[in-house]
């Protein structure tokens, strides 16, 4: 989701400001005692069950997993975030719900602790899992929305715990079963990386830029690839780079984005990827951790949570796999180009600020939220852009652009 956009100059580098969306929960902490959650249950004599994904689009290489949860009786979209430590709810539907209060709290992000109120849920039913027992904090969530999608709460690692969590982003499929012997793996077998729970989140040891030992948080709720402590990767000096302001619960974060060279994840290796360096650093250094490794380089592909048995299984990937280029671009949700990052293949075409994009590779487009998923699936893309009463066509290609971390 992409709003208030604005480009300037300062300090002599290349300045863009705007707000993409990542979530990185890092912990709550309650004044009183939470309830436990129940053990999850199925229908009849089933040990998994299995539902639509649907993909939230929040920039042209950014995605985050929504799922339909039923409570009494009413359909809602969350989100399904293994990088926060608690559920989270709407606090316009915790009052609509009339829930009760069992706890005050505090949500820990990146950005900082903000107070809250801790509510007990009523039964969350997903597909034909059920979940008792089980709390969450209230704070804004309207940010997360988009058309067709209000997102009304986050379904953190608590729900999901003692289960085999299955995110198929090829398939679009979500599967929740009791253990891994009920999860179905097909073709080769996957990969596996061992991951321990500190903090309530899944942290996982990998290495970086050929050598570097790091600990990264497992995050589905993080919408790009890897959010990185500027503490722990250094930009290469006099490198041109653009500062971003991205959308966390704790508010808007300063960050810059940078590009590394490569991560290895158990025994899978990515090249050139995507990071985001926020300038806000709470809780980080104290929990000795790098940063968060997002849908970026988790999306693409299935992967399974074992909560059970603490480990990573990544299936249809390759053993080196290089990470697709950024288009260089941010809208706002009315199509209108509001920055253009220095150096990108927008940059080199001639893309403007204050042009609309009004159709990609000749399909009409309305909003943002049409525009990033048609985007999100294509390398190259012909953009059909209007200023005034004019229209011209502009073609871009991917291209990897930012400055490479030390």
């Amino acid at each position: 989701m992409v709003v208030g956009l604005k480009g300037a100059l300062m300090s002599g580098k290349s300045f863009a400001k705007y707000c993409t969306l990542f979530l990185l929960l890092l912990g709550v902490v309650a004044c009183s005692r939470m309830p436990e959650p129940s053990t999850p249950r199925y229908k009849s004599t089933a040990t998994s069950t299995t539902v639509a994904m649907h993909l939230l689009h929040t920039n042209d290489r950014a995605v985050l997993p929504l799922v339909q949860i039923d409570m009494k009786g009413l359909k809602y979209w969350w989100l399904l975030d293994t990088g926060s430590s608690h559920n989270l709810i709407a606090s316009g539907l915790a009052e609509q719900l009339k829930l009760g209060a069992v706890a005050s709290s505090e949500v820990a992000t990146i950005g900082g602790r903000q107070s809250s109120t801790h509510y007990q849920l009523p039964l969350v039913k997903i597909g034909d899992l059920k979940l008792d027992r089980q709390s969450a904090s209230a704070t804004n969530l309207s940010y997360l929305s988009a058309p067709g999608y209000v997102v009304s709460g986050i379904l953190g690692v608590p729900a999901l715990a003692k289960l085999a969590v299955t995110l198929d982003f090829q398939q679009r499929q979500v599967i929740l079963a009791d253990s891994l012997s009920d999860v179905v793996h097909r073709g080769a077998p996957p990969l596996v990386v061992p991951f321990r729970l500190q903090g309530g989140v899944p942290v996982a040891r990998t290495v970086v830029d050929g050598g570097r030992a790091a600990n990264f948080i497992l995050d589905t709720g993080n919408a790009t690839s890897l959010v990185v402590l500027p503490s722990f990767s250094r930009l290469h000096p006099g490198s041109q780079f653009s500062f971003v302001e991205t959308r966390d619960l704790g508010g808007n974060i300063p960050a810059r984005l940078a590009r590394m060279k490569s991560l290895q994840l158990g025994q899978q290796f990515y090249h050139d990827i995507l990071v985001s360096l926020p300038l806000n650093n709470h809780r980080y250094q104290q929990a000795g951790l790098a940063g968060s490794l997002g849908n970026g380089l988790l999306g693409r592909q299935r992967v399974t949570f074992d909560f059970p048995n603490q480990r990573l299984l990544i299936q249809n990937t390759f053993q080196r796999r290089q990470m697709a280029g950024g288009f260089g671009f941010r809208l706002a949700r009315s199509n209108v180009i509001e920055v253009v990052l220095p150096n990108s293949p927008a940059h080199r075409s001639g893309l403007q600020v204050g042009e609309r994009i009004v159709a990609v590779n000749g399909q009409r487009a309305d909003t943002a939220h049409q525009i990033w998923p048609r985007l999100f699936a294509n390398k190259r893309v012909q953009l059909t852009l209007q200023r005034g009463n004019q229209l011209r066509g502009v073609v871009l290609e991917r291209a990897h652009f930012l400055p490479a971390l030390n």
